[in-house]
């Protein structure tokens, strides 16, 4: 699977970085989001940061490295809003917590991020 994308805001980052976990989601599809295009992850951090009223943050995780440590990965879609209508999302779940540990920081604070 390559690299994936996790987009979300400063605020959040902070909190996954004291934590040292990004916690799957506590309800809805009960994971982490990643995605495979960097153009995602940036449309979702915009947002997480502009209802933390902060600024967006993209971070990246190696799939073979999450694989690695058992966490299951599957490319995931809802069909929350009709069959095929969230497939423009790319997404993979991640049905676990991942560790901060395993995250790098792959836009800046602040700028441009697509």
């Amino acid at each position: 699977m390559g690299t994936l994308f996790h987009g979300t805001s400063a605020a959040r980052w902070a909190s996954i970085q004291r934590d040292g976990i990004i916690r799957k989601a506590p309800f809805g599809d009960q994971g982490v989001s990643l995605t495979d295009l960097l153009s995602i992850a940036s449309y979702f951090a915009r947002l997480a940061a502009e209802c933390d009223g902060c600024e967006p943050v993209i971070l990246s995780v190696d799939a073979d490295e999450l694989a690695a440590l058992g966490l299951s990965l599957e490319r995931f879609t809802s069909d929350v809003w009709g069959p095929g209508e969230c497939d423009w999302e790319s997404e993979t779940m991640c049905w676990a917590d991942i560790p901060a540990s395993l995250t790098r920081l792959t836009a800046p604070l602040t700028g441009d991020i697509g």
